[in-house]
């Protein structure tokens, strides 16, 4: 149900506030503060199923989906939470301190609670990251917006990060977002995995020159299952770091092995799909 924004007051939002902090208790399914439903916007906004919990994550504009899609890609990545809401007491002193104003919603003076484009566990410690477009962080009222939220890290001692559209829009994240919705297996299709895997890395030894689809073509044959099942087994291969890929390439299977740059990851390497990889 969309949050009803025109004449808020301070209780309708503490509502709000209480149902985003339950669902950060154990046992319980988080729910960001804002979703898609809440945000009027002429670009993209979107719900997209998390990498790794039984949710639905809320994405704001193509910059957070981006960013989700290196989030979830990252192996040292446990956990992220969008759309994450700091106490507004703490945000309140934080503007104070910062000599800064705290924002409030239009035509009231209702301050409006701060949020962190996302709250990220990496291994044993916690980051925050904003998404911005590139122009504006060098707009004054952004800056002062951030620094109530990278003071709110630092606090806590999380790091804290900017990435813009800049840093974002690539073709590495675009990659990313091709193979996402294979990145979950169907548990029935799990047994001819390994089969099909092996049978597509000799394939490319052997024909290394020849089209993607053409060898999926030849493992699927090989192994006896549909082309779509071979595709879905290579797009889940490289989401899940068992074929690296030239990320600065576009994943378009009417390129040649060589020109994907398709190889078998070996144990222990780490792939990242950033713009050096």
């Amino acid at each position: 149900m969309r949050k009803q924004l025109k004449g808020v007051t301070l209780k309708r939002q503490k509502n709000w506030i209480d149902k985003h902090e339950e669902s950060l208790l154990v046992g319980n399914s988080y729910i960001p503060f804002w979703t898609v439903h809440d945000v009027r916007s002429s670009g993209v906004k979107c719900k997209i199923k998390h990498f790794r919990e039984d949710r639905v994550v809320h994405l704001l504009s193509q910059n957070e989906v981006c960013q989700f899609m290196l989030l979830a890609f990252d192996q040292a990545v446990i956990d992220t939470k969008e759309q994450f809401a700091l106490p507004l007491a703490e945000t309140l002193v934080l503007a104070k301190e910062l000599d800064v104003k705290h924002p409030v919603y239009p035509g009231t003076k209702v301050p409006i609670v701060q949020t962190i484009d996302f709250i990220c566990d990496i291994n044993t410690s916690k980051k925050g990251i904003a998404v911005k477009q590139h122009d504006e962080i060098f707009k004054v009222r952004s800056v002062e917006k951030l620094a109530i939220q990278e003071a709110y890290c630092a606090k806590r001692g999380f790091e804290f990060e900017i990435t813009t559209s800049k840093d974002l829009k690539i073709e590495p994240v675009r990659n990313l977002e091709r193979i996402y919705r294979h990145a979950k297996l169907n548990p029935l299709l799990k047994p001819m995995l390994a089969d099909w895997l092996e049978t597509f890395l000799v394939t490319i030894d052997q024909a290394p020159d020849e089209r993607a689809s053409k060898l999926l073509r030849m493992s699927a044959d090989k192994v006896g299952i549909d082309f779509s099942i071979a595709a879905h087994f290579f797009y889940h291969s490289i989401w899940h770091h068992k074929i690296d890929i030239h990320w600065e390439r576009p994943l378009f299977l009417e390129f040649s092995a060589i020109d994907l740059g398709l190889s078998k990851v070996n144990a222990g390497s780490i792939i990242t799909a950033g713009a050096a990889a």
